[in-house]
């Protein structure tokens, strides 16, 4: 019997409660989202946003500078989760889970420019790894959409294999947050990104979230466990579960991001988030139970090459088991510093103020908008020069952070 015939307009909605009660469970209704290509690029934008405000985080503790932190919260408390949401209106929770693995791309790319981080030959190839078995993880996980009620939903997290999940989860971050605190400026430092991903991959309670609130738009719909989602305990804990996966997993990386850089704490936590959210698409939400097993043998060796990257990264961050050989990128290093000095002239020209090169450690040159001086070096203002640093300053203001100037290699 269609569960829809059930909803009908002027039937009594505790009837239908109770008829829907007495129904068999259903077997999930499995539709192919034709509009999944759009949940990634919002899922891109999602990453982008995200992205930026985890370097923001580290930003401020570079710099000292505590409005990095609000501007980090903006970007990745407000629009990344705004754009997420998005996305799992269009794709389902693997795909949109998996694509967030671009958080490493854009980290790669924007870690030198905005941190001045240095891209090493291990770092590529972690990095490469990860986003090879997101890749993989992506292409073979579901592009159908799963749709479920709210009685559903709430099935499938008291079933016995959620629950052995909760205890094992418990146990694994009770465990990593042990390692961390122990040693958080030794061995112990990935471990803080490997907790903050844990915790973040549970975002699936997000989408159960707003299939309970659907309830509150439709109170006729099959399936509603209250006419008035609202008024049940249902909606409160599972939307206290969504914030603290959210906000508890960015809180520890940006207490982890003090001591760790972030092309490691970042890429280290996005890569165990996507671990993490696969494993809760498969045991918690089943949304691959109709795919074929030779897609899933796929999925799950992406799923492993995920983990070499991030195995990798781990050893060479912290020299442990054994110390690796690293070297920077240099041609993406040459690329950063003379992208970050072109930015920097446009920069303080546009505030009136001019960039001039000095060798060595001599004190940076003042210039105002009314004037300039010239530099000691007798370069071109602003043209990088091979062993000279390029500094900027305001009357006043010596500058030479990473946020007012950068060194030229």
């Amino acid at each position: 019997m269609e569960a829809s015939a059930l909803a009908l307009p002027g039937h009594s909605t505790a009837l239908v409660g109770a008829m829907g009660a007495m129904l068999p469970p259903s077997p999930p209704f499995a539709t192919r989202s034709d509009l999944w290509a759009l949940g990634v690029v919002y899922t891109l934008l999602s990453t982008l946003m995200g992205t930026v405000g985890k370097d923001f985080f580290r930003l401020a503790f570079v710099t000292s500078n505590p409005t990095f932190h609000a501007v980090g919260i903006v970007l990745s408390v407000v629009l990344d989760p705004l754009f997420n949401l998005i996305a799992l209106s269009f794709a389902t929770q693997a795909i949109v889970s998996a694509c967030a693995g671009f958080v490493i791309v854009w980290n790669a790319l924007l870690a030198p420019f905005m941190l001045g981080e240095s891209l090493t030959r291990i770092r590529l190839i972690s990095s490469t790894l990860i986003l090879v078995g997101t890749i993989g993880v992506g292409a073979s996980g579901p592009h159908y959409e799963v749709v479920r009620t709210e009685r559903e939903y709430m099935a499938l997290l008291s079933d016995h294999s959620a629950v052995v999940y909760y205890v094992l989860l418990l146990a694994w971050c009770s465990f990593a947050f042990w390692r961390w605190r122990r040693d958080p400026l030794g061995v112990g430092r990935p471990w803080g990104a490997v907790l903050g991903g844990s915790i973040a991959g549970n975002n699936f309670f997000v989408k159960v979230f707003l299939a309970i609130n659907y309830c509150a738009i439709d109170r006729y719909s099959i399936g509603c466990i209250h006419a008035n989602p609202w008024v049940s305990w249902q909606i409160y804990a599972v939307g206290l579960a969504a914030l603290a996966a959210a906000g508890g997993g960015l809180l520890v990386l940006a207490v982890t991001l003090r001591h760790a850089e972030a092309l490691d704490g970042v890429t280290i936590f996005t890569g165990v988030q996507i671990i993490f959210a696969a494993l809760t698409s498969n045991i918690v939400l089943l949304e691959n139970q109709v795919t074929r097993g030779w897609v899933i043998t796929i999925y799950c060796f992406s799923v492993g090459i995920i983990l070499v990257g991030l195995t990798l990264l781990a050893i060479r961050d912290v020299k442990y088991p054994l110390e690796l050989e690293d070297e920077p990128v240099e041609w993406y290093a040459r690329f950063v510093d003379h992208t970050r000095a072109k930015a920097l002239d446009l920069w303080w020209r546009l505030r009136g103020v001019e960039l001039h090169l000095e060798e060595g450690k001599g004190a940076p040159a003042a210039g105002g908008s009314g004037g300039s001086s010239s530099s000691s070096s007798g370069g071109r203002s602003g043209a990088p020069v091979e062993g000279t640093k390029l500094l900027a300053s305001e009357a006043g203001d010596s500058g030479t952070h990473v946020a007012r100037g950068c060194a030229v290699q």
